[in-house]
C-alpha cells in the first residue's frame, strides 16, 4: 500500500472531499466484493445441483442396464452394451464378447 500522503497542505473543504472520496470508494469496493461472493454462491450452487443430476442419472443408467440385462438372460443372451468409455468416438457402444461396434440405432442416444 502507498504511503499516505500529506494532507496538512490542504484546506479544509479539499480534505472534506478527499474523505468524501475515499468513503464512497470503499463503499463501492465493498460492493463489489459482496456481488462477486454472490455470484460465487450462485456457482457453486449450480455446481452442486449438476453432481447431483450427474449422480441421478448415473443411478439410471444402472437401473435401466439391470433391466435390459434381466431381459435379455430371459431370452438367453446379453445385449447389454457397456457405458461409452472415455475417448470412445460417439456412436459406438462396447458389446460383450465383440469390442467396440457401431450402435444399432435403437441404442443411439
Amino acid at each position: 500500500m502507498p504511503a499516505a500522503k500529506d494532507l496538512s497542505g490542504l484546506t479544509d473543504e479539499e480534505r472534506s472531499k478527499l474523505a468524501l472520496k475515499r468513503q464512497k470508494n470503499k463503499e463501492a469496493a465493498q460492493k463489489c466484493r459482496a456481488k462477486k461472493q454472490s455470484h460465487i454462491d450462485m456457482l457453486e450452487k449450480q455446481v452442486a445441483e449438476q453432481m447431483k443430476t450427474n449422480e441421478d442419472l448415473r443411478l439410471r443408467i444402472t437401473h435401466l442396464e439391470a433391466m435390459l440385462e434381466v431381459q435379455a438372460n430371459a431370452v438367453g443372451k446379453s445385449m447389454v452394451p457397456k457405458a461409452r468409455p472415455l475417448g470412445m468416438p460417439p456412436g459406438m457402444v462396447q458389446v460383450p464378447g465383440m469390442g467396440m461396434v457401431v450402435a444399432p440405432p435403437q441404442l443411439k442416444k
